[in-house]
């Protein structure tokens, strides 16, 4: 079993409902909207997870590091695959 120092205790993830995702989004975007690049560094990280996750939601093909770009970077509708489909 994985030890954790005190101040590293594992956290449970919790799912988030639409507009739960959709507030946490929000909160993230206006504080970046609102301080601009040193909000940025201040969003917390269920707020950029829910805005990441909002993206994927919306179309946004993700591309993780190293591979290549696809030709399109967003779905629609039918050409959706997998679990969101």
């Amino acid at each position: 079993m994985t030890q954790f120092p005190i101040h590293q205790k594992p956290q449970l993830v919790k799912r988030l409902n639409q507009r739960e995702m959709l507030e946490l989004a929000a909160r993230g975007v206006g504080r970046i909207d609102q301080q601009g690049r040193r909000g940025a560094v201040d969003v917390p990280i269920d707020q950029i997870t829910a805005m990441a996750a909002l993206l994927v939601n919306f179309g946004l093909v993700p591309v993780p590091p190293g591979t290549d770009m696809p030709e399109s970077l967003l779905v629609w509708g039918a050409e959706r695959v997998g679990p969101a489909s």
